[in-house]
């Protein structure tokens, strides 16, 4: 074999273009991944989310097509990230390095693809086709600089979110649907059809990408009816379009998992476009009716490539434009050109992809929001390629169109790199709000649980729940999903010896309950959760901010100190330090529910700070805390029902609706952990005087705005109704006391719920053939359930010669509603037997549960053990 010929050996040009390239995607690494472990901060929410599906993925716990959770997310994103998990081990690094490869794979995809694209001018190479690659190359290079020092792209790619994969698979779609057109060979029609199935794996937005292609292949078959002039022309438009349905069915058939799975579950389609459409949402920030919300989103829109980009300071330094100088002026007149030359097939497919995918963000409330209009950044690339060739060209009399381009990439590069660069890690990274948007608090906790749960000897570690019940917790200390968690049944304090470690958040809520994790004897964890109120009603927690010095050093001064990871500082996000010796009261159920919803979760009860709301709490706060448990992780719907809860005043209804467990996800509830949600109720500033009550239930938000309850399900498995109603208090002192006068005291004790104070019975005179009995019930404390009272008249021989079953209170005031001390007096009819003597007779009284029959165990004074009713002479 010979040496090959000097044609075949690159031109210095062609090699100066691929070191450009080269460098391109150096620069592009370098600002995607330096300080990648320290910016952004903490670990948000949602990517904390992505990483505990990840590490189920690991695990092998749920490996779906399409992940539920979370408003519903694709998962080749999150199936990449567990590789990374399991590769780099459990940290924020390893599921953002995901996003930063991703995007720096875009760079040289969008070269390609620019390259391809701007070369489109005839089906056949022209003579000079090799000649016009050089400057078409360096046009590519300005595509590819330009999406690298882009802020936009760069701040995506270092966040753990699926968004960024979509400008990396739809460039590789219409890089090969251009190939396809260009030379209507099938396998880039099959490979364009590959690639678009695939990027429906990736995010919501994907889903317009056959919108981008239907209007393309539409707008291309009427240009070529105009340009019909031979029957090869109509050849080969009969070939292109079948290769089109080819293309499609490739699609269909690589998405098909994903199709399946949305219409078994059709919920799943729209489950957050709901949340966000300005045809449905509400929104305080975006009032006014849809059609006014469109126009005020087309403006913004307009605006975000000059004037003002996304507020967001998750995603974009707020009020940062898209394009800096440089390539707003490349945007302008790549658009301009585009526009004048609209009939070339590249230029139209890069405008219509530019347009729709920027339709979500344009639809929905936020606008313009960069996560949602996430796939126009490879057109947006495409046409600052496409201002540069324009300029080279209006420049071409004066300066080399090579010369021209040679410079529009260096100010691109320098410029607009110094400008993202200065935006990104000095501006952005100096916001005040940083590290609250990020979540760092919580995952700054969870790396020192970690490192604590590393050492030998293993210390108590006391920490809020805010810190405790987060995913970024579970990501990074699987280990607490298999601890056991202990809340008491009854009052219950216990001695914490000093030196435990706790953690503590800025601004902490000094009402949320504290966590201790500790090391059990057999190794395991084991997790207690206590009130964070000490025996003399003081917050532990506000103690801990205020500096209070006991919690700042050991309490035994005499001995040694001992090494530990935790200074007894102020950290960066935490208060951290050692424990005194505290005295800590264990968290407890204060009344029990029993209420099973149809997904599987469980009201297990509720507590309240207060008996009765007086006149002076008017204005101020009424928090209740309930109590939940998953006993069936499988059972029911998605897991992202939300919890209502209402406070029923006696003139007004007042709601705090929001995620269930307040946002701890649903999937991080283990068999038997009890979740508590707290929600808190702004009273009027003018209470007025009655009783109030408390409902609460599941619901999910339907696509048409409405809303979905989840149902009760009672003990044959049946569904009930759907909401819980319990928690009665009194208002302002407003509860008529009712008077017990003509009754025999009786004294009756129903399990410390309600007491049967007093008795009377005589033949009544209305109705001489009835016995009338008068009851005097009294409230010991709130009841869980709607008690059903039974009366049974027995003869001699105890047979039931009468009875009345009737509800304690009546239909509007069930037991489950009567507020501590509150007195109810009601009355039961017996019809009397012919031989009814007064002095052979007795009454059988007792109280039970409607639906499984339950009767209540009842004490009198004097009494040796308990009994299920009380019988007594008839007192006349």
């Amino acid at each position: 074999m010979g040496l090959p010929s000097t044609a075949d050996r690159p031109t210095p040009s062609s090699s100066w273009i691929r070191l450009g390239l080269l460098a391109i995607i150096l620069l592009a690494f370098l600002l995607r991944t330096w300080d990648l472990d320290r910016l952004p901060p903490g670990l948000f929410f949602d990517e904390a989310y992505n990483a505990i599906d990840a590490v189920q993925v690991i695990e092998g716990v749920a490996r779906p097509i399409f992940f539920a959770g979370n408003n519903g997310r694709e998962p080749i994103f999150i199936y990449l990230q567990s590789l990374a998990v399991a590769l780099f081990g459990a940290s924020s690094y390893s599921l953002r390095i995901v996003a930063a490869f991703a995007g720096v794979l875009t760079v040289p995809v969008i070269a390609v693809l620019t390259q391809r694209l701007l070369s489109w001018t005839t089906f056949a190479p022209s003579s000079n086709f090799h000649q016009r690659l050089a400057p078409l190359a360096q046009t590519a290079l300005v595509a590819a600089a330009a999406l690298t020092v882009s802020y936009w792209h760069v701040s995506l790619s270092r966040l753990g979110f699926r968004a960024i994969l979509l400008p990396l698979f739809s460039a590789l779609m219409a890089y090969f649907l251009a190939r396809a057109w260009q030379e209507n060979r099938r396998r880039d029609f099959i490979l364009a059809g590959v690639w678009l199935g695939l990027a429906q794996y990736t995010y919501i937005s994907a889903r317009l990408l056959p919108v981008v292609l239907t209007g393309f292949v539409a707008f291309e078959l009427l240009l070529s009816l105009r340009r019909r002039t031979t029957s090869d022309k109509d050849a080969s438009t009969a070939t292109r379009l079948v290769n089109v349905g080819l293309m499609a069915g490739v699609a269909l058939l690589v998405a098909a998992p994903l199709l399946w799975t949305f219409w078994q579950q059709p919920e799943l389609v729209t489950a957050r476009t709901g949340d966000v459409s300005i045809f449905v949402a509400e929104s305080l920030t975006a009032p006014g009716a849809p059609m006014e919300r469109l126009a005020g989103n087309l403006g913004s829109m307009a605006g975000a490539f000059f004037v003002s980009g996304d507020l967001n300071p998750r995603h974009n330094l707020p009020n940062r434009p898209i394009n800096d100088a440089v390539l707003a002026v490349l945007f302008a007149a790549g658009v301009v050109a585009a526009l004048a030359s609209l009939q070339r097939p590249a230029l139209h497919l890069t405008l219509l992809w530019f347009v729709v995918m920027l339709t979500p963000s344009i639809f929905s409330l936020e606008s313009p929001h960069w996560l949602r209009m996430v796939g126009a950044l490879p057109p947006l690339a495409i046409l600052y390629a496409t201002g540069a060739q324009a300029i080279a060209s209006a420049l071409a009399r004066w300066v080399k169109p090579a010369h021209a381009l040679a410079s529009i990439l260096a100010a691109v590069i320098l410029f607009s790199g110094a400008s993202t660069a200065n935006s990104y890690f000095n501006q952005w990274a100096q916001l005040p709000m940083l590290a609250g948007i990020f979540d760092a608090d919580q995952y700054e906790a969870a790396e020192r649980v970690r490192a604590l749960l590393a050492e030998q000897d293993v210390q108590p570690i006391l920490l809020t729940r805010r810190l405790y019940r987060s995913p970024q917790m579970r990501f990074l200390n699987g280990e607490l999903s298999g601890a056991a968690l202990r809340i008491a049944d009854a009052d219950e304090w216990r001695e914490l010896a000093a030196g435990a470690h706790y953690l503590v958040e800025y601004g902490a809520d000094i009402a949320q309950p504290l966590f201790l994790i500790e090391r059990q004897a057999d190794g395991k964890l084991g997790v207690t959760q206590f009130s964070p109120f000490d025996a003399d009603g003081e917050s532990i927690i506000a103690a801990i901010m205020a500096g209070d010095s006991l919690f700042t050093q050991r309490s035994d001064k005499n001995a040694a100190p001992r090494p530990s990871p935790l200074a007894s500082r102020r950290e960066t996000h935490l208060f951290t330090g050692e424990t005194p010796v505290l005295s800590l009261k264990l968290d407890r159920i204060q009344y029990p529910l029993a209420a099973r919803f149809a997904n599987g979760v469980e009201l297990l009860g509720y507590a309240l700070p207060v008996d009765a709301v007086s006149c002076d709490m008017s204005g101020k706060e009424l928090p209740l805390t309930l109590y939940l448990r998953r006993t069936d992780v499988g059972a029911g719907d998605d897991a992202e029902a939300l919890l209502f809860a209402h406070l029923m005043l006696p003139e007004v209804q007042l709601q705090d609706n929001g995620l269930l467990g307040n946002g701890y996800p649903l999937t991080l509830w283990s068999d038997d952990d009890i979740v508590d949600d707290r929600r808190s109720f702004d009273l009027p500033e003018t209470l007025t005087p009655g009783k109030a009550f408390f409902e609460a239930g599941l619901f999910w938000l339907a696509t048409d705005g409405g809303i979905r309850r989840a149902g009760i399900v009672d003990g044959e498995g049946k569904i009930g109704g759907d909401q819980v109603v319990f928690g009665p208090i009194e208002i302002c002192d407003g509860v008529a006391d009712v008077s017990f006068d003509g009754l025999t005291t009786v004294g009756a004790d129903f399990e410390g719920r309600i007491a049967l104070d007093g008795v009377w019975a005589q033949q009544s005179q209305e109705e001489p053939t009835a016995l009338q009995v008068e009851l005097g019930w009294r409230a010991i404390d709130r009841s869980p359930t709607a008690y059903t009272a039974f009366v049974h008249l027995l003869d001699d021989k105890d047979n039931i010669v009468a009875q009345h079953d009737f509800p304690v209170g009546g239909e509007y005031n069930p037991t489950n509603l009567w507020v501590p001390g509150e007195k109810v007096r009601s009355t039961a009819m017996l019809a009397l037997p012919p031989d009814y003597d007064p002095t052979r007779h007795r009454l059988r009284i007792g109280l039970y549960e409607p639906v499984s029959g339950r009767q209540l165990a009842v004490t009198m004074p004097g009494q040796t053990g308990a009994s299920t009713y009380i019988l007594m002479d008839v007192i006349e």
